[in-house]
């Protein structure tokens, strides 16, 4: 699993485009209480050592401190880090909404800056995460 992660964030360094189109695949609506989606997203953070930076169940944020790693993608100089904020929300007594939000960052001269993602591979990402996810709520 950790191995997984880790992967997916280096897919997404490897890419410095833009991530843009239809923001539909970052949402996804599950078949769980939300207690229990939210907690399976606080053991999908933990078991892929995303360290959680503040959890808020009564408003739905879970959000993850950085990641940092060095690409050895083509094109691409300097360090990356990168974060996950999680925003459920309940659709009724056994339906849960759930929207990512990626924030991928790079280095230059000491400075954090936004980078962007290309969208082929934000997408698999995307899949690659509701997958994990939907995993631990069955």
């Amino acid at each position: 699993m950790k191995k997984l992660i880790t992967l997916l964030f280096l897919l997404i360094a490897a890419c410095s485009s833009i991530q843009t189109g239809n923001s539909g695949y970052r949402s996804k609506t599950f078949q769980a209480d939300y207690s229990i989606a939210f907690t399976a997203i606080e053991d999908f953070c933990k078991d892929s050592n995303l360290k959680i930076i503040s959890a808020d169940k009564e408003h739905g944020l879970i959000k993850t401190d950085y990641v940092e790693f060095v690409s050895t993608a083509k094109n691409s100089n300097g360090n990356l880090r990168s974060k996950i904020n999680f925003n459920l929300s309940k659709v009724d007594e056994n339906k849960t909404k759930v929207t990512i939000t990626m924030i991928v960052e790079r280095q230059s001269n000491s400075l954090w800056m936004e980078t962007t993602m290309a969208e082929d591979w934000s997408m698999q990402t995307y899949r690659n995460l509701w997958y994990t996810i939907g995993s631990k709520l069955k």
